[in-house]
């Protein structure tokens, strides 16, 4: 579930289907990053307000740790909420997965140690998680992968397409919601790494708002695989390019910057600032708050 869907599910309180709307076109289907900008200032009082007087205190971060799933949302306990996202992902592999291949019994033993490594890395290859995990063949691995995309708990997003062929690098795998990511390491992140429940959350708002939107019709999502590159490029239906970088605290512009040198894009949209700015007229810093609303 999106965050505006949780706060519907627990609290009863859920921002204006009319500002959603404004909020996503403003960010995503605008024409410079001023356009974003201006946008998004007209609508900034009416959301500080929304989340000082409607938004409970940790909101955010419970809606990220198990605030995806209606029958843990209203678990309280921490531990039990997530031992109730562990069980829906157990019964996925006992129904869904066992049904879409037929594995081995050893190698089905395998996937929640395959989850855990995904869930605790930013980008791995796949040569090593077929050695860690002693898994033989490679072909069962992508198999294994495969069907864990198939079910619905991870997405598959590929390198951003260029002369070089990146698109046949390793893409990067993220869980469909934050809070699978978050139960499968007992909400436990190493350092620099609890950025990447942000990534996922992006990911879900791609695939349930952005991907099938008539208004929209974003038709790829995918990710600049150089160092120091942009998490996302948001790639439209007329084939312009949005470069995205997304984390807490999230101030730096220079990924983005990065990546917009090398794809041709519309703007540039850092989520996770402290404050609404725009940078030199191509780049926009946006507070997460804005993003959680859409």
């Amino acid at each position: 579930m999106t965050f505006s869907e949780y706060m519907l599910l627990k609290y009863n309180k859920y921002p204006s289907p009319e500002l959603s709307d404004y909020l996503r076109a403003t960010l995503f289907n605008s024409f410079n990053a001023s356009e974003v900008f201006e946008g998004l200032l007209q609508k900034k009082s009416e959301i500080d307000r929304y989340f000082i007087n409607e938004i409970p205190r940790d909101a955010e971060k419970d809606s990220f740790e198990s605030g995806s799933f209606p029958s843990a949302i209203k678990i309280e306990n921490k531990q039990k909420a997530q031992e109730k996202i562990k069980s829906v992902i157990d019964g996925i592999i006992a129904k869904d997965i066992l049904k879409l291949k037929n594995f081995e019994t050893h190698t089905v033993a395998k996937i929640s140690d395959l989850l855990y490594l995904l869930a605790q890395s930013d980008l791995i290859s796949y040569s090593k998680i077929q050695e860690a995990l002693k898994i033989n063949r490679a072909e069962t691995l992508g198999n294994l992968i495969e069907v864990l995309i198939m079910s619905g708990i991870l997405v598959k997003i590929r390198t951003y397409a260029t002369s070089y062929g990146s698109t046949r690098k390793t893409p990067k795998l993220f869980f469909i919601t934050p809070s699978l990511r978050s139960a499968i390491l007992n909400n436990n992140y190493t350092s620099g790494l609890e950025g990447k429940k942000l990534e996922d959350y992006f990911v879900l708002i791609f695939q349930k708002i952005l991907k099938d939107s008539q208004t929209f019709g974003v038709p790829k999502l995918s990710y600049d695989m150089a160092k120091g590159g942009a998490d996302f490029v948001l790639t439209l239906k007329d084939r312009r390019n949005i470069v995205i970088e997304i984390g807490f605290n999230k101030e730096e512009v220079r990924q983005v910057q990065n990546t917009m040198k090398k794809v041709k894009s519309q703007y540039g949209l850092v989520f996770g600032s402290s404050e609404l700015e725009l940078v030199k007229d191509y780049i926009v810093k946006v507070p997460l708050k804005f993003l959680l609303l859409i």
